[in-house]
């Protein structure tokens, strides 16, 4: 798949307006194949710029351009490592290196072979969950 890149001037979801914004297009030949009722995908240039509610169940997004920031927001500082960004999470005094994955829900996902994955097994109890997943050249989303 080829894919060409520009910045937007101007791009707006709903009220709030986008300025100045890297975008990439192109036929994303495959995606329309395996989601039938595909549109476009909004990546992390739209998603840092931006605050978000996702509604996966329901499928509803809200989204605002204010800081919502309050006495409970921590900072994550991180990594770029082979252009994706990467944390250190320390449990029972254990670090473990971990993608911070910038797209997704609140949830939390892990490969259940990685060690922190056993480790979270061992230590707490958890529900099953499915989610469906599709990739374009091999990045999951």
């Amino acid at each position: 798949m080829k894919l060409g890149k520009k910045c937007v001037k101007s791009l707006k979801i709903g009220t709030v307006e986008f300025k100045n914004t890297f975008a990439l297009n192109g036929d994303l030949d495959g995606l329309k194949q395996q989601i039938s009722d595909f549109g476009e995908i909004i990546g992390q240039t739209i998603i840092n710029k931006a605050n978000w509610q996702i509604n996966y169940p329901n499928k509803k997004l809200k989204i605002w351009n204010k800081d919502l920031t309050d006495t409970t927001f921590h900072s994550i500082k991180f990594k770029r490592i082979d252009g994706a960004p990467h944390t250190f999470l320390t449990i029972n005094g254990v670090e473990h290196k971990v993608l911070i994955d910038l797209g997704s829900s609140s949830k939390f996902n892990l490969p259940e072979e990685s060690k922190l994955a056993k480790h979270l097994l061992k230590e707490y109890n958890f529900k099953n969950n499915e989610r469906e997943r599709y990739t374009i050249g091999g990045i999951k989303l």
